[in-house]
């Protein structure tokens, strides 16, 4: 597994930018087993539950990214 950690969350300027004009050549099949840690963020606990119920997720304090 991929362990990532972050100061903060990044800008969502520079996420479309790259979204916008990176080409990537792989087609991924499955999302790699990959865990992102991202410190003093403060997440809204009724929209997390929401979120978890939304997608049929267990709340164990993660979240999960919903797939196809």
């Amino acid at each position: 597994m991929i362990t990532t950690s972050f100061q903060g969350l990044p800008s969502l300027a520079s996420l479309y930018a790259k979204a916008l004009f990176k080409r990537n050549q792989k087609r991924l099949t499955a999302l790699p087993a990959l865990t992102l840690k991202i410190g003093d963020v403060a997440i809204n606990t009724a929209q997390f539950n929401q979120y978890l119920e939304s997608f049929g997720f267990e709340n164990d304090k993660t979240i999960p990214a919903p797939l196809r």
